[in-house]
């Protein structure tokens, strides 16, 4: 069995806090999506933070289960590297694509969103409920295809390279670099693909908020002003993490001088799933500080609820006048 001697294992300590964290976010976007789902007709920007706020909880019911299960795995498999058994191969293989689809999905829907509201800004064409389903539909989609085909060649390879107890990814990159047939070359162009579009999708995460700014400033379309502003501000919590990630990585990852890391950067990894799931937990507090429909949402539910409970009050005092008349004049 391949385990670690640390006598204090920050990698395992750091799962507390992020099954915490996710549990918070949990509780907090299934209420959100309540009431962000309630104007997505009348405002189609909020169909795409409710897309967002759905894919955020896939994201955290998926850190929530993993965290619960490594916490549990830990006293029998303690500091295992890899996985210990087939189930437990599929388990890890299942939920990160879970995570990860998810992750997908927000990250290309809000380069979506803020496209779209470019072309009106420009165009003045009106984005209406259909073209936002349509396009939230396709994003989704085709992410969920992709992450289809990346696990399955990830299985098809992991089923091919000698399997033990605790079985490090080493392995699994060994089989790649010794091998060459359909599946490594498959999984290796999916890699590759995948570079690519993080590429692209960095660009346009900056490029088209950075545009929808300066178009905001020329227009005079309140609405529109106010829905740049959402915008912006939602990407801004993507970008954020994505850059703390990057500060984590360079400053935990030792490479030797052909660039190739030395350690796992198993330890960077946790921490940067702690950093999504702190910003999928807090969305909903950022979209209700910056938009004004969302916090008008919130403020009728309130006074609703309000105005339920006052005529309850009234209506059970009203039935027990009569009852209290009848009582004093027997």
């Amino acid at each position: 069995m391949n385990n670690t001697t640390d006598p204090l294992d920050i990698e395992y300590l750091v799962k507390y806090p992020n099954l915490m964290i996710s549990i918070f976010g949990f509780v907090t976007n299934l209420i959100h999506i309540w009431f962000v789902s309630r104007d997505r007709r009348a405002q189609p920007v909020f169909l795409f933070l409710t897309v967002i706020c759905v894919s955020d909880l896939f994201q955290l019911s998926a850190t929530c289960v993993t965290k619960t299960v490594s916490v549990i795995n830990y006293i029998e498999h303690k500091n295992c590297v890899g996985y210990f058994s087939i189930p437990d191969l599929i388990y890890k293989l299942t939920s990160e694509a879970f995570f990860t689809a998810s992750e997908y999905i927000n990250s290309w829907i809000i380069v979506v969103m803020a496209y779209m509201h470019v072309g009106y800004l420009r165009k003045k064409k009106v984005v209406t409920y259909k073209d936002v389903t349509v396009a939230s539909m396709v994003t989704v989609l085709l992410n969920i295809v992709y992450h289809i085909l990346l696990l399955t060649s990830l299985a098809l390879i992991i089923s091919r390279t000698p399997w033990t107890e605790c079985t490090p990814v080493v392995a699994f990159t060994e089989y790649l670099t010794s091998n060459s047939n359909f599946f490594t070359k498959f999984y290796t162009n999916l890699r590759d693909f995948d570079g690519l579009l993080v590429i692209i999708r960095l660009l346009t995460t900056i490029f088209f908020p950075s545009y929808l700014l300066i178009l905001s400033w020329k227009t005079a379309d309140i609405q529109a002003k106010k829905t740049s502003k959402l915008i912006i501000s939602v990407t801004l919590s993507f970008i954020s993490v994505d850059i703390l990630i990057v500060i984590t990585r360079l400053w935990l990852m030792e490479f030797d001088e052909n660039g190739v890391s030395t350690n796992d950067g198993v330890l960077p990894y946790e921490i940067g799933k702690l950093f999504k799931t702190i910003s999928s937990s807090f969305r909903p507090y950022l979209i209700l500080a910056v938009s004004e429909e969302y916090q008008k949402n919130l403020k009728s539910f309130f006074v609703l609820t309000t105005s339920i409970d006052t005529i309850q009050v009234e209506e059970a005092r009203d039935w027990r006048r009569p009852s209290a008349t009848v009582h004093s004049e027997a």
